[in-house]
């Protein structure tokens, strides 16, 4: 992580290869927390580029878990309640009880 931060330091750039290899390792729990806090706060302090952008996506596609929904049709509604309106429990009851095919 140390060459990392030295980078972000220096005003550097990841490759969409690192960038996804930082992630998969953010992942493997190969950093502590704060190391992954000074990851985090000095990647914010800049914007983010295309390349790093692709690379974060690619880790996550890599991290995700397929689910077989045995060819049935369903429907995706993911909310963060963050709106303070709406929890974000209410949608998918709403849908449930309207499709009856809801996943969260």
């Amino acid at each position: 992580m140390k060459q990392y931060l030295n980078r972000l330091y220096e005003h550097d750039k990841f490759s969409r290869d690192e960038a996804r290899q930082i992630l998969l390792n953010i992942a493997a729990e190969q950093y502590n927390e704060v190391q992954i806090t000074a990851f985090a706060t000095a990647f914010n302090m800049r914007s983010i580029t295309l390349s790093e952008l692709q690379g974060f996506r690619d880790a996550l596609l890599d991290l995700c878990v397929p689910l077989d929904l045995d060819g049935r049709e369903t429907i995706d509604i993911v909310g963060t309640g963050g709106d303070g309106k709406t929890p974000s429990t209410s949608p998918p009851y709403l849908a449930w009880w309207w499709l009856e095919r809801v996943i969260q």
